[in-house]
């Protein structure tokens, strides 16, 4: 994808790197954490990527298919392939 790639390399320890995945895969964890922790991590392991390959990676998991639910919902579904 084209676009700037991110100002600042984003370096992490060994700890961090842990502590953010810990934070990824909690089921209690608020969303929005879940979403920037994910950031983070892509920007840290993908540093030749665009802010919006980090982003769309990032959103992974996010987006709900929901075809097979009622049609009058289906205009504000997006869907990322």
């Amino acid at each position: 994808m084209k676009g700037p790639k991110p100002k600042y390399k984003i370096q992490l320890l060994e700890n961090e790197i842990t502590e953010l995945h810990k934070l990824v895969r909690s089921h209690n964890s608020p969303q929005v954490k879940v979403m920037r922790a994910r950031i983070v991590l892509d920007a840290h392991e993908h540093p030749e990527w665009s802010n919006q390959q980090i982003s769309a990676h990032a959103a992974r998991g996010h987006i709900c298919n929901l075809k097979n639910t009622n049609k009058k919902y289906d205009k504000y579904m997006i869907f990322i392939t």
